[in-house]
């Protein structure tokens, strides 16, 4: 993710803060910290995934990077909760890793509530981890010989 969504995090929890939301202290920082320690590696998948797109379209790649992030941090509950979406975009938003770390990070610093409590969103993250990891590293490689036998990569670098 990149830092202007850092940016919309900490502008969000600043509001809450205002409005009077009371978080969690202690060791509940270790729920958030194992969410988002779990959560990076199911990022990392996408992200080597979203690389192949500026490296297959040189001009118009990074935009495109945009609006996949754009997609997923629309159907994550990132702006609001998905309980609104539609019920399509519900089931999408379960494919996306960002729905269980913000559910994570949230039930552990606003509820308190443990990790151990929170399985249900830790397996799904796991097994993202465990498939976007090696996905993402077989889709790169075989895209990036792709850009090496065309001729992409001479205009890249």
């Amino acid at each position: 993710m990149r830092a202007g969504n850092a940016f919309d995090l900490e502008t969000q929890t600043s509001r809450e803060i205002e409005a009077g939301v009371r978080y969690a202290r202690g060791p509940v920082a270790l729920t958030a910290s194992a969410f988002m320690l779990l959560g990076s590696f199911s990022f990392v998948g996408i992200g080597m995934l979203a690389a192949i797109l500026p490296l297959l379209y040189v001009e118009r790649g990074a935009q495109m990077t945009f609006v996949l992030q754009s997609c997923l941090l629309l159907v994550s509950g990132v702006y609001y909760s998905i309980s609104i979406l539609p019920p399509w975009m519900q089931v999408l938003s379960h494919l996306s890793p960002a729905t269980y770390v913000l559910d994570g990070v949230r039930h552990g610093l606003i509820d308190g509530t443990p990790l151990t409590a929170l399985v249900g969103d830790v397996v799904p993250l796991l097994v993202m981890g465990a498939v976007f990891i090696p996905f993402g590293v077989w889709a790169f490689g075989r895209a990036e010989r792709y850009a090496k036998r065309t001729g992409k990569l001479k205009r890249v670098g």
